[in-house]
């Protein structure tokens, strides 16, 4: 017999990663899912900064003239695609060559002409640097789900944004009411 998950579209929710996820590139993780139907799901992890450096650099080796007093964070946001970059920002700002609505009041760009406008100190009030997302094919973050590797959370603009990413997965599950020093790595099925 063959137990299927029934989940509805995790786009707009947080995968919060639980203490037995046996892979380590998601340990402690807390992904934001842009997309999930039929087809699969994708993401950005909120909390790992990148080691590729700070967006200054960034701009300096695309030859973009930084001029802005902003802190844009950089973060991995997975294992796909590394090297491409993907801005994540408040909807206040939309790119005329192409900006993706992901959610409430949250878009992304992956233009270089949002690159431009934050290091000049304009474009969104809010924004993040996601180099790299996360994917999973048909029926896998469903089978993950199952095997108990992640809990399912609202989106919290505050843990995309924050400053803080070393005690964002701590927040993500206290924002469910779990206390992650309860939980247990070993888990069953009933």
């Amino acid at each position: 017999m063959v137990l299927r998950l029934e989940v509805s579209s995790l786009s707009g929710k947080f995968l919060v990663a639980m203490p037995g996820l046996q892979d380590p590139t998601f340990e402690e993780s807390v992904i934001y899912i842009t997309a999930h139907d039929h087809s699969g799901a994708s993401g950005f992890i909120v909390n790992l900064p990148t080691a590729e450096g700070h967006f200054s650099d960034l701009c300096s080796k695309l030859q973009i003239p930084y001029s802005s007093r902003r802190t844009i964070p950089m973060m991995y946001g997975g294992p796909v695609d590394r090297k491409k970059g993907t801005v994540v920002h408040s909807s206040d700002y939309k790119s005329d060559a192409g900006t993706l609505d992901i959610g409430e009041n949250i878009c992304a760009t992956t233009t270089v002409d949002i690159i431009e406008e934050l290091a000049a100190g304009r474009g969104p009030h809010r924004a993040v640097l996601f180099m790299g997302s996360c994917s999973w094919g048909p029926g896998q973050l469903e089978q993950e789900i199952m095997d108990n590797s992640w809990l399912i959370a609202e989106r919290q603009d505050s843990l995309i944004y924050s400053d803080n990413a070393d005690i964002t997965w701590q927040l993500a599950m206290e924002s469910m009411g779990v206390s992650a020093l309860k939980l247990s790595p070993i888990y069953g099925h009933a």
